[in-house]
C-alpha cells in the first residue's frame, strides 16, 4: 500500500514538472527534471521501505499485546479457582458465614469473608 502511494505521487510529480516544461517555463528542464525525479523516487522508495517495516513492527506488537490479554483471561481464571477453594477450606468453620461470589474485577481479591 505504501509503495503504491509512493509511485503515485513520484508519477504525478514527473506529470506536473513536464508540463511545466511543455508551457516554456524556463526554470525547469525536462533532463533536470528527470534526474530530479530520479532523486525524489528514490527518497519516496525509501520512505516506503521504512514505513512497510514499521508496519511489520507494529503488527508485531498488536500480536504481542494479545497474548498478554490471553495471559492476563487466565490469570483471572486462576484467582478465581484460588478464590473457590480458599472458600471451601473455610467452610468447615461452623462460626463463619462466607459470600461464595466470584473475585472482584476491579480489586482482585476474593469476596470478604465474615
Amino acid at each position: 500500500m505504501a509503495m503504491l502511494y509512493a509511485k503515485c505521487i513520484s508519477g504525478t510529480s514527473l506529470i506536473l514538472a513536464y508540463q511545466d516544461a511543455q508551457r516554456g517555463d524556463e526554470r525547469v528542464e525536462l533532463s533536470n527534471t528527470t534526474a530530479w525525479h530520479r532523486d525524489v523516487s528514490k527518497d519516496i522508495g525509501n520512505l516506503a521501505e521504512i514505513a512497510e517495516s514499521k508496519e511489520g513492527l507494529i503488527a508485531k506488537w498488536v500480536h504481542e499485546f494479545a497474548k498478554l490479554d490471553d495471559i492476563i483471561s487466565e490469570v483471572e481464571g486462576l484467582r478465581g479457582k484460588v478464590c473457590e477453594v480458599a472458600h471451601s477450606l473455610k467452610m468447615d468453620l461452623p462460626s463463619r458465614q462466607m459470600d461464595m461470589s466470584a473475585p472482584s474485577r476491579r480489586t482482585g481479591r476474593c469476596a470478604k469473608i465474615d
